[in-house]
């Protein structure tokens, strides 16, 4: 097994680590957090340079598997984080909803791409869930709670230029300058440095709410139903597309919630966005640890 290899199957195991290394030395991961944003791009960049335009544009044809993951995030996952609310505090019960109507998370395409799923499908979701969350996501958390969120269209849109937008160029860019031969070399390149930014991005988002997480039994039970109930009704409404539509469904962009819930609601109400975060680095361990065997080597994009 070969260095490129080893960093691609080791993935889970870094993940497990900087979890771990999150609550033992949680001061020295939150030097971290302030710059997470930038590994996760230069992830998504490396994600970019197998998923073309084209791929994407392809993916928006297939209405049914693009409505079925729409479906999945701003209906069916709202409608499962309103019935579990009733059994927590109101303050998180209205975060637990806010953060169910939030965009998929940015780093989906990586992850679906790794776990042999749809990756231009989940980028195309992340995208459109992205542009109509500014609406969107108020929206929803005033139907099911009754609590206005403002939310920043402007802040929302940097978010969407710097993690989609701007990746999906530069590799665009460089597709079109570089040749197939450089353009594989570049990739595997990428092979090795992005489970090591996903080490950063984990170690320091979880290194936020390390602290608090034993101390929040039913909030951390009632997080876990939705993030399982929206897995798996978002791989069951389409299974075509039954991993990138779950995914989104379930991973949901948690840091962009804790900014916003912490500027427009307080921090009670941001609890939910960062126990999620957690929720969903220890979720992916099991996710590519028993999925990587059934995962062709074309499938892996990084």
């Amino acid at each position: 097994m070969n260095l490129e290899t080893l960093s691609r199957e080791s993935l889970w195991v870094l993940i497990l680590l900087a979890i771990l290394f999150a609550f033992i030395v949680p001061d020295i991961g939150q030097i971290f957090t302030p710059y997470v944003i930038y590994p996760l791009i230069l992830v998504m960049f490396f994600t970019m340079l197998r998923i073309s335009i084209g791929d994407i544009l392809s993916t928006a044809h297939e209405k049914r598997l693009v409505l079925g993951g729409l479906a999945a995030c701003f209906v069916l996952t709202p409608i499962i984080a309103a019935l579990t609310s009733f059994f927590i505090e109101p303050e998180y019960a209205i975060g637990l909803v806010f953060y169910s109507a939030l965009p998929s998370a940015t780093s989906a395409a990586f992850y679906v791409s790794k776990l042999g799923g749809k990756g231009a499908l989940s980028l195309f979701l992340t995208a459109t869930t992205m542009i109509l969350a500014p609406v969107i996501t108020p929206f929803i958390t005033l139907l099911f709670t009754g609590s206005q969120v403002e939310m920043e269209a402007f802040g929302m849109f940097l978010n969407l230029l710097k993690f989609i937008i701007l990746p999906l160029i530069a590799a665009e860019i460089i597709r079109y300058f570089i040749s197939k031969n450089g353009l594989k070399k570049l990739s595997s390149t990428g092979n090795l440095i992005a489970p090591i930014c996903m080490f950063f991005v984990v170690f320091g988002t979880v290194s936020v709410s390390s602290g608090d997480f034993f101390d929040l039994g039913a909030l951390i039970a009632a997080c876990l139903v939705v993030f399982a109930g929206s897995f798996v009704a978002g791989y069951l409404i389409a299974p075509k597309g039954g991993i990138a539509i779950g995914y989104g469904a379930a991973f949901r962009n948690s840091s962009l919630g804790m900014v916003i819930a912490l500027e427009t609601l307080g921090p009670l109400y941001a609890v939910p966005c960062v126990l999620m975060t957690l929720i969903h680095n220890i979720a992916l361990i099991p996710l590519i640890f028993f999925s990587k065997k059934r995962v062709k080597a074309s499938a892996h994009v990084i």
